[in-house]
């Protein structure tokens, strides 16, 4: 069946691209989730911890492991708000944004050579393809919330 033959392909496809990804991560001594903590913050540099573990679909007490680990690394550090000194602002450091950075550089470059034996012509229809995939598997799920058994 070439269904089930192109879902082991895609799957064996996101494992080998996890593994290149992840493998760079670790060069800095980071998690993906880490790099998306930082990279959330600079977005937003008043976002609090709570709102931070809402974008990021995680408890308060999971992010603040990894708030912690990113202060142990020197990445973060916390300041104390004005107005009411129990409450910190989080703001990453010169060598959390030196890092988040050359990491952004790092990966960019990984995808450019990933990509790099395909014309636009191809990149464009291979991303309406997987669009279609993503489509297919957001009707999956709506029906599997809705209680309709596949």
């Amino acid at each position: 069946m070439l269904e089930k033959d192109l879902a082991i392909y895609l799957r064996n496809t996101q494992e080998k691209l996890k593994e290149i990804m992840r493998g760079k991560l670790q060069d800095y001594d980071l998690s993906y989730r880490l790099i998306l903590i930082l990279s959330l913050i600079k977005e937003d540099p008043l976002t609090s911890q709570k709102e931070l573990a809402e974008k990021m679909k995680l408890t308060q007490g999971a992010l603040s492991v990894s708030i912690k680990e990113l202060l142990c690394q020197n990445m973060l550090e916390q300041i104390p708000l004005e107005e009411d000194k129990r409450y910190n602002r989080l703001k990453i450091t010169e060598l959390g944004h030196n890092t988040i950075k050359q990491c952004i550089e790092d990966i960019d470059a990984r995808y450019r050579i990933l990509f790099s034996n395909f014309t636009n012509e191809e990149l464009q229809d291979f991303y309406d393809k997987l669009e279609k995939l993503n489509h297919n598997i957001d009707e999956i799920n709506t029906k599997e919330k809705e209680g309709v058994i596949l």
